[in-house]
């Protein structure tokens, strides 16, 4: 509510036109989380969800091994689904095994928040700024680009998330045993319609890299990809209102506000006029990765993306100068809670539920020597 009540100041204020706020809210971004939230409410409310969490981290049988499950996990799912999705869906899976088992929620989850955002740096599809670099940027094999240029790398920066988590946390988490969480009755009828939103989130990514592989003969957005994956729990769940009472309302109002609040700091002009004043090169691989993960810090990185983009297009554009974009603007998730929206998603989504995920400081602390040393390594990998 913070975010939305300074959104609101910024309004009034004249900082920033009712208009202008109007646009700056990313629909793509908003639809598509609340067609997932609805479809992740249904999940859990279903019991679907503790199914899933059984089967996908059931098989750690110490909190060791279920510290490295978690990296392993939300690297490949965020690659594959999206940070954000992979976010939403894995939160109340990793918050049900360690309330079952006692153990604290912080390590595993601040290593799906680290693991998500380095996960998604290798993939086109593992977030909306990296499927903007491929659909927009001079690339003809995004996926061999990216996973050629970013897969190993990214491997190195995941087990980094490792060592420093287990440096942190090791002594805490050795010798706990972890017990799969037994599930409870399932809602047979809600149960089918969550599988079927699922199989058409999925058909829907599917599809969205298709017409990118087939060089974007028309474009399905995020958001329509979210509210048909959403649609089968609203049109035909007799339990429609109850999902919409208890999904996370204050995630999607949190992300207006940001987008507000971002647009009105980069209207300011302050950034541009700093970058102007110290003559620096935009485009130099280093300078790429240095400059999109600080102001990805101050605005969302999809806007920043779309706002780096022409500065690239203005000469010889090369796949090392687009993957740069691509791992600054992303690993930059790892250096604050404000680089990426998935950590804004585990942090509400872990509040919502009755537990604190990790405090704004305390991610920061171990994020930004994690974040710093995983720039490097892009950074010098691109060179």
């Amino acid at each position: 509510m913070l975010m939305a009540l300074g959104a609101v100041l910024v309004i009034v204020s004249g900082e920033i036109s009712l208009f202008n706020a109007f646009k700056a809210i990313n629909l793509d971004v908003i639809l598509y989380l609340f067609g997932v939230f609805v479809l992740s409410q249904a999940l859990e409310d279903s019991g679907t969800l503790a199914q899933l969490g059984t089967f996908v981290w059931g098989r750690a049988q110490t909190a060791s091994l279920l510290l490295v499950l978690v990296v392993v996990v939300g690297g490949l799912s965020a690659s594959l689904l999206t940070n954000d999705t992979a976010a939403i869906l894995g939160v109340p899976l990793l918050l049900a095994l360690t309330t079952h088992n006692q153990l604290p929620s912080q390590p595993f989850l601040l290593a799906f928040a680290y693991a998500l955002s380095i996960g998604s740096v290798m993939s086109p599809i593992g977030n909306p700024q990296n499927l903007l670099i491929a659909t927009q940027g001079d690339l003809n094999r995004p996926f061999e680009t990216f996973l050629g240029g970013l897969f190993w790398p990214t491997l190195l920066c995941l087990g980094l998330v490792l060592l420093v988590l287990w440096i942190r946390f090791g002594r805490q988490l050795a010798n706990h045993r972890v017990i799969p969480v037994t599930t409870g009755p399932v809602d047979r009828a809600l149960s089918r319609l969550c599988w079927a939103g699922l199989v058409l989130l999925l058909l829907g990514i599917g599809l969205k890299l298709v017409l990118i592989r087939a060089g974007g003969l028309f474009d399905l957005p995020f958001a329509v990809i979210g509210l048909i994956a959403g649609a089968p729990v609203l049109l035909l769940s007799r339990r429609r209102l109850s999902t919409l009472q208890r999904m996370d309302w204050s995630t999607l109002l949190f992300f207006v506000g940001l987008f507000v609040l971002t647009q009105a700091v980069w209207n300011s002009g302050v950034f541009q006029s700093l970058l102007e004043r110290t003559h620096v090169d935009v485009r130099g691989i280093p300078q790429i990765v240095l400059i999109s993960s600080v102001v990805s810090q101050l605005m969302s990185n999809v806007p920043l993306v779309e706002l780096y983009l022409p500065l690239l297009n203005q000469g010889p554009e090369s796949p090392a100068q687009l993957l740069a974009l691509a791992s600054g603007s992303t690993a930059a998730g790892t250096l604050s809670v404000f680089g990426a929206a998935s950590n804004i998603i585990i942090l509400q989504s872990a509040e919502q539920r009755g537990s604190k995920a990790f405090s704004i400081i305390e991610f920061t602390l171990i994020g930004l020597p994690l974040g710093l040393a995983c720039l490097a390594v892009y950074g010098l990998w691109l060179v």
